[in-house]
């Protein structure tokens, strides 16, 4: 029973973890570039959030087997992933404002 709980939390963990290099990556080249163009603080916390959220998400995946609970790491994860989301949201919103709306 132990083992098939941990290979569905594998798998679980896998297919977030896919999910989120097709979401976060591109997210973060935006956030990057939005960042370079504006030097805005928003665009600066967008970034420094997206590359925490990463951290927090490697450093609980390479931990995953020394706990018997995935909660303890994907709970954390997913609450940081998503401020980090809010925060490149923030900043794709700045995004529009700086260069979309007219003068």
């Amino acid at each position: 029973m132990k083992t098939e709980t941990q290979l569905k939390c594998i798998l679980g963990l896998f297919f977030l973890g896919a999910f989120t290099l097709v979401l976060w990556i591109p997210a973060g080249l935006w956030s990057w570039w939005l960042y370079w163009r504006t030097r805005h603080p928003v665009a600066r916390a967008g970034l420094r959030m997206f590359w925490q959220s990463w951290i927090v998400w490697i450093v609980g995946f390479l931990l995953f087997p020394l706990f018997l609970t995935p909660l303890l790491i994907m709970v954390p994860a997913m609450v940081v992933f998503a401020w980090a989301g809010w925060m490149i949201y923030r900043s794709i919103m700045l995004w529009g404002d700086l260069y979309i709306t007219p003068m």
